[in-house]
């Protein structure tokens, strides 16, 4: 019993770190001064946490967590979502809220933060739709190297899109890159789908929607600011 309230505790604090260091940044953070802006004692972080980096590296986790919590809630209703629908709907979610935002923007600002102050991810994963992104674009027909290029392409434009949203009434026109962005994708994998297809004999298999093409009211209903 103890251990479970324990654990609640730790999420619990973690949330409360997520929350703020959204909210203020993660620039010249340390365990204490986050503690203090909690009113917590840095004892209480230390003891769940660790250090600096451990308790960045547990919010970072944490604000990819609840990302991917939004993102299983979206598959359960629409489980064949193409990867155009799934960064719309990431997009759509981020730029609901500024608490939303906030979340997002954690693992960007990390990202962003000079060489030696925090070990970045491996994976180079900031976003709920990165996960599985890799397979499921070979599985649509890209070979390794193209594969790579436009996982970084779609990051570094997904990345420039939350750093922009800083800038007061900028939804509107961020929401029309990444829709030409998500539209260009879904054109190029389906090229990439039909060559596959025409060299292994099979039909082409990925439906394209109405959503991946496009339709002239997508900034309308995708953006409102």
């Amino acid at each position: 019993m103890a251990r479970h309230r324990d654990l609640d505790r730790r999420l619990e604090l973690l949330d409360a770190v997520v929350h703020h260091l959204g909210q203020r940044g993660v620039s010249g953070v340390s365990v204490r001064s986050i503690a203090r802006d909690l009113g917590l004692n840095p004892n209480a972080l230390a003891h769940h946490f660790g250090g600096r980096v451990e308790l960045l590296r547990a919010a970072l986790d944490r604000a990819l967590q609840i990302q991917l919590a939004v993102q299983d809630r979206q598959e359960q209703r629409r489980p064949h979502r193409s990867e155009a629908e799934r960064i719309r709907s990431w997009w759509r979610w981020t730029t609901s809220s500024p608490d939303h935002l906030a979340t997002v923007r954690i693992a960007v600002e990390v990202a962003t933060l000079p060489p030696g102050q925090f070990p970045v991810r491996p994976d180079g994963v900031r976003f709920a739709w990165q996960v599985g992104m890799r397979e499921r674009l070979r599985i649509r027909g890209l070979d390794r190297r193209t594969t790579e290029s436009e996982f970084a392409r779609m990051t570094a434009i997904a990345t420039g899109l939350v750093v922009e949203m800083a800038v007061p009434g900028s939804r509107r026109r961020l929401s029309e890159v990444l829709e030409s962005t998500v539209i260009d994708l879904e054109a190029r994998l389906a090229a990439a789908e039909a060559a596959a297809a025409a060299r292994s004999g099979m039909p082409h298999l990925w439906p394209t929607t109405a959503d991946d093409a496009g339709t002239s009211d997508d900034v309308g209903r995708h953006a409102t600011g």
